[in-house]
């Protein structure tokens, strides 16, 4: 019976419902998407948490864009390997005591990488035991990682020299390309996520006090409540 069950977790004919589709896609690229620096399905199940219509009908467009994203990020991932092993003589130029982008891009997309990997296997080990905690939780470590990131990215890009910007151009082009993204990146996504964490924040802080009341509060401040 437990074969059959399982059997019928997916069917063909699930592929003609969007919703049904996307979620798939969804559940199927969270290992990656874990190692990503944006995180769609974090902010899509925010708003399902917020609003379960709202959740629903937004639900097909982030998939598509979480689809988009990770072949983004995959592209990225590449390339900057890529540029780590082409440009490794950069490791040890006369600029490399200065503005040591080689080695940053090095920490950013191993750290980033690896922290993403983490998250996935307690997620995962989690799910396996029945144990539930906060989104929340989980969702703060890479955005700080990102965060610092960022932050020191600024300073060594803000503090190349003219003439180390120059050799980097004319002789680790690629690799130069490559720490601007990242910095850019790092950037971007450190906002969005701590402004998702402080979201999901805002919605676990909810949700507990709507079981606490339901739990907890007299039936007549129930009904006063409802009414407000």
């Amino acid at each position: 019976m437990a074969a059959e069950e399982q059997k019928d977790d997916f069917k063909m004919e699930d592929l003609t419902d969007v919703n049904k589709t996307m979620s798939l896609v969804v559940k199927y690229l969270s290992f990656v998407e874990n190692m990503s620096p944006f995180k769609l399905g974090q902010i899509a199940e925010m708003i399902t948490k917020i609003n379960k219509d709202a959740g629903e009908a937004v639900a097909p467009y982030f998939a598509g864009g979480q689809v988009v994203f990770l072949l983004l990020f995959v592209a990225y991932f590449v390339v900057s390997v890529v540029a780590l092993a082409v440009d490794a003589d950069a490791m040890s130029c006369p600029c490399a005591s200065e503005s040591w982008i080689w080695l940053y891009a090095l920490l950013v997309i191993s750290i980033i990488t690896f922290l993403g990997f983490i998250i996935f296997v307690v997620q995962w080990v989690l799910n396996l035991i029945n144990v539930q905690i906060p989104d929340s939780a989980l969702s703060l470590p890479s955005p700080l990682a990102m965060t610092t990131f960022a932050v020191l990215g600024i300073i060594l890009w803000a503090g190349m020299s003219e003439k180390c910007d120059d050799f980097y151009a004319s002789n680790h082009g690629m690799l130069l390309t490559v720490f601007h993204i990242m910095v850019i990146v790092m950037s971007i996504a450190s906002v969005v996520g701590l402004s998702t964490f402080v979201g999901q924040i805002i919605t676990d802080i909810s949700s507990y006090w709507n079981q606490f009341s339901s739990q907890y509060l007299p039936i007549g401040e129930k009904k006063d409540e409802d009414k407000a």
